[in-house]
């Protein structure tokens, strides 16, 4: 909702209660003109709003060479007042207890950079995004998040999230790169929707 529509929608409301024959003749003649754009980022939005399951898929604390897979289920709603999304994640720990998680994810109109991280941080991680071809061709839409940081040992690190949206199915790959050595998988989302 623009912020000419909120201003606009009370002063109707309004009148409407004085008097409701008024209201018609107010709103169709002083309707107001909202120009509507498309940005780069819409698809991405609408694709990833709604309900999911599915699986997460993680390499284990205790042996890097071994994967755990478990059930996940994330609700994608829409944020106006963040100008982005909020991703709710619910699944289980290794002692199978229940972990919920809420992240915010905010792209920018042209889609070359991206803010991600929990509701509760006070900065978000900052993120350049690399658009694959097939975002414009718009099936699927996929999209490379990436970030430069600073490991627990202090030492350089890469962060990358490829994102792939599908009619139905949203896939996300989580993998770090330390300094000077190759991308290493940390975790991977396989999501169908279901609402």
């Amino acid at each position: 909702m623009t912020v000419l529509s909120r201003t606009i929608r009370p002063l109707v409301l309004s009148v409407a209660l004085i008097a409701p024959g008024a209201a018609l003749v107010y709103t169709a003649l002083h309707a107001p003109t909202v120009v509507t754009t498309t940005q780069r980022r819409d698809p991405v939005y609408a694709g990833m709003v709604g309900q999911w399951q599915g699986t997460v898929e993680e390499r284990d604390d205790c042996d890097s060479t071994k994967r755990v897979t478990r059930a996940t289920r994330v609700r994608v709603s829409a944020a106006p007042e963040r100008d982005g999304l909020e991703m709710h994640v619910v699944t289980k720990d290794r002692a199978d207890r229940v972990v919920t998680d809420t992240d915010h994810l905010q792209l920018n109109n042209d889609l070359t950079t991206a803010k991600f991280g929990g509701m509760g941080d006070t900065d978000m991680q900052v993120y350049d995004v690399r658009v694959a071809d097939s975002l414009v061709k718009n099936s699927p839409l996929q999209f490379v998040m990436q970030r430069e940081g600073i490991d627990a040992e202090l030492w350089p690190e890469t962060i990358r999230e490829t994102v792939t949206i599908a009619p139905g199915e949203i896939r996300i790959v989580q993998e770090r790169k330390n300094f000077g050595g190759a991308f290493e998988f940390r975790r991977e989302y396989r999501l169908r929707r279901v609402g």
